[in-house]
């Protein structure tokens, strides 16, 4: 671990040189949208605004400073100020922990074991196994089994407890897909290439194989899925969307589908490197364009085949043949990969293209687009051009479900369990600079209690329509106060199965930045590609990308033997 540590660290500290950012600190009147109050006890806590933006811990400072009005934290001083960094648009600024001034932190792919290790994060075990502010059960009832031992892997000990979930994806236009008439209908035969020609005509069960909920009308294979996309070119609609500025955002295409095919448990077993008895299908070949497979069972030793496991070749797949069509699916400067092109600016094309008379059916993106969009003024730009008919309560966005089955026969009824996959290892911690100093190790604690009762948790997902990455419900009329986009992800949460980049496997945990690091760079005849976009606009078919993403078995063992049974 202290390799890896040693090498982020230098890293950042580079990025920070290069981009002006540098080390943050209090008494740098600027970056305060308020007076610092001496009488009362500071606490710092920095947020990456990134898709969620600061307004969530606004909320929670107010309520928080309220409720610790005449408490004094140290003497001579009572109540405590929360002094937020309005500054932290940077991911991994956070990074230089002994000597930032930083004592709170919000912040996401953050690899806590490592740095827990290094005894820069503070033990907030105390915390998590006591109620949370006003509450009668403690923290640790919110997280499952499978955080509680992956949070504790190390020593027994919390260090950080989950933030927000973030799924990669598709999201989709309702209103568009509506007024287009282009959910599939359950009679095929209906004169209309198998599509709705009336609002009220029955829709087809969707990917989960169930009538009457949330994906009625949506394809249930990848074949029903290109039909979409054909569809959609006929009546004058774009397929799809994403920022041509960062080419990676297209490969949440390639993760949804891949996920989908592979299911939860097996996508575990990227954590785990365990499947027990249970197995896993993968491609050791291909016949022609057919691919070789077998099941096998995953251990420590034979984790490098996880690479090839069938359902990620499937995504590479579906995405492959997206960018065959390039021209005709993919709104031009992402088609391109216009590197001025950026998220915000496809956020702002998928927001106003029903209004052009250029409606975009998917944007691919997270599912914090939404409070993005209005954290970074494109949603408002939107009601600015269009006026009412674009302010929120009249806009509606789902989340799409996609099918993990390619074809099926006549009389067939595929299925796709609903996963939604959190690689974002976004956490709360505690900057362990503050351990000898009482008064700030006391407030940031009650904090964080603070932050984590049910009322924080819900007030978070009200403000951002993101979930938090705890087990919590919602009131209906909290659930009603979401807009329809967080209304669908939410149903989608609580429907499906989230898988969260998390283990108490000590090879996941100690090389943690290694896998999730580049999972998608291929070599392909001499040439390293980072992203299938730039392959696939070369040429390069998904059959030998996939192949070349794959790691050998020399290569495993050289770098992981050592945690392999004796």
């Amino acid at each position: 671990m202290k390799k890896i540590l040693t090498s982020l660290l230098a890293l950042v500290c580079a990025l920070a040189m290069l981009t002006g950012c540098g080390n943050l600190r209090p008494n740098d009147d600027d970056k305060w949208d308020e007076d610092l109050d001496p009488s009362k006890t500071q606490l710092y806590v920095s947020n990456l605004k990134g898709g969620i933006g600061h307004d969530w811990l606004y909320n929670v400072k107010k309520r928080f400073e309220a409720a610790y009005a005449d408490h004094s934290f140290e003497d001579g001083k009572t109540g405590v100020q929360v002094v937020v960094d309005t500054d932290n648009a940077v991911n991994g600024a956070w990074l230089i922990l002994p000597t930032s001034e930083w004592e709170v932190f919000f912040s996401e792919n953050v690899p806590f074991n490592d740095y827990a290790s290094q005894g820069q994060l503070l033990d907030i075990s105390d915390v998590v196994k006591a109620p949370a502010f006003g509450e009668s059960a403690p923290i640790e009832n919110k997280l499952d089994a499978t955080q509680k031992s992956a949070l504790t892997a190390m020593d027994g000990k919390y260090y950080a407890l989950p933030h927000y979930e973030a799924y990669r994806g598709l999201s989709y236009n309702v209103a568009v897909f509506e007024e287009y008439r282009l959910y599939l209908a359950d009679d095929r035969d209906n004169g209309n290439n198998g599509f709705i020609i009336r609002s009220t005509d029955k829709r087809s069960a969707g990917p989960n194989g169930e009538y009457g909920d949330y994906d009625d009308g949506l394809p249930a294979t990848v074949d029903e899925f290109f039909k979409l996309c054909d569809q959609m070119v006929q009546v004058g609609v774009t397929p799809f969307v994403w920022p041509g500025a960062v080419a990676s955002y297209s490969e949440y295409i390639v993760d949804a589908f891949a996920q989908a095919f592979i299911g939860a448990e097996e996508m575990r077993y990227n954590f785990t490197f365990d499947s027990g008895e249970k197995t896993t299908e993968i491609i050791t070949g291909f016949d022609g364009d057919t691919p070789i497979t077998e099941r096998i069972a995953v251990t420590n030793e034979n984790g490098y085949l996880l690479r090839q496991q069938s359902g990620k070749y499937y995504g590479y797949a579906v995405f492959e043949k997206i960018m065959k069509n390039v021209d005709k699916y993919v709104y031009s400067l992402a088609g391109t990969g216009n590197t001025t092109f950026t998220h915000y600016d496809s956020q702002e094309e998928f927001l106003l293209g029903e209004f052009e008379n250029k409606p975009i059916g998917m944007i691919s993106d997270g599912n914090y687009w939404w409070n993005e969009a209005q954290v970074s003024g494109a949603y408002q730009r939107s009601v600015n051009q269009f006026g009412d008919r674009a302010k929120a309560e009249n806009r509606r966005f789902a989340w799409m479900p996609v099918p993990g089955v390619w074809s099926a026969t006549a009389g067939q009824t595929p299925k796709t369990e609903l996963v939604m996959k959190d690689p974002m290892k976004s956490y709360c911690f505690v900057n362990g600079n503050i351990a000898d100093k009482p008064a700030k190790v006391a407030a940031a604690k009650a904090f964080v209690s603070f932050c984590y009762s049910d009322t924080s948790l819900q007030e978070f997902t009200v403000t951002t329509g993101v979930a938090k990455g705890l087990e919590y419900e919602l009131t209906d009329e909290q659930f009603n106060a979401l807009h329809s986009y967080g209304r669908s992800c939410w149903t989608l949460r609580k429907a499906g199965e989230v898988v969260r980049y998390n283990s108490a496997n000590r090879l996941f945990m100690e090389n943690e930045q290694a896998f999730s690091a580049y999972l998608h760079r291929s070599t392909v005849s001499g040439q390293t590609y980072q992203t299938p976009f730039t392959a696939f606009r070369d040429g390069v078919s998904a059959k030998d990308y996939f192949s070349g993403n794959w790691i050998s078995r020399s290569d495993w063992n050289r770098d992981y033997s050592d945690y392999f049974a004796v």
